[in-house]
């Protein structure tokens, strides 16, 4: 978890009513420790893959509190190694994090959602296990492999505008005067 403001840190304080230790990830987890009555580990930024993947394996949840995301490359980590997400549903989290599949998306800088997300993914034990399984196989089988990508990219760069503004040469695309 990074603490920047609109990484939404100041929420996990009231989310986290419940007997659970928190893993922070990231830098500046410092800054949320004293205003948190449970036992946190901070494991600080790490730069090894390896690392990244036995702490995100470590948890039983992944919690994003971030109020604005354009993708979420720590929650698609998270997925890959099979942990859950319980994540405001900003960004690409809409798209990545599936309700009750592979996590949980709960409503934006809504503290009592983010809570009930976690204590729903930490006291059903199947459900949670689920989720971790459904997270994995959709990272590995499906949604981001690299020829997906390159086909999305491939479809995206031999789009033809219609437009009269543009003029084609080739697969080259000028704006006409």
């Amino acid at each position: 978890m990074r603490t920047q403001a609109n990484k939404g840190g100041d929420f996990l304080p009231t989310a986290l009513k419940s007997e659970c230790v928190l893993l922070i990830i990231g830098e500046g987890g410092e800054a949320i420790t004293d205003q948190i009555d449970i036992p946190v580990y901070n494991l600080g930024y790490k730069r090894d893959d390896h690392q990244k993947a036995v702490s995100f394996s470590a948890a039983d949840i992944f919690v994003s509190s971030t109020r604005a995301e354009i993708f979420g490359l720590f929650i698609l980590k998270s997925m890959a190694c099979g942990t859950p997400v319980v994540a405001f549903g900003v960004g690409g989290v809409i798209d990545l994090v599936r309700p009750g599949q592979t996590g949980h998306r709960v409503e934006v800088a809504n503290a009592d959602d983010l809570h009930d997300g976690m204590v729903q993914s930490l006291t059903d034990e199947d459900l949670r296990l689920s989720m971790g399984q459904q997270s994995q196989q959709v990272m590995v089988n499906k949604a981001y492999q690299v020829q997906e990508q390159i086909s999305s990219y491939q479809k995206i760069l031999v789009f033809k505008p219609q437009s009269k503004c543009f003029k084609s040469s080739g697969t080259r695309y000028e704006f006409g005067v």
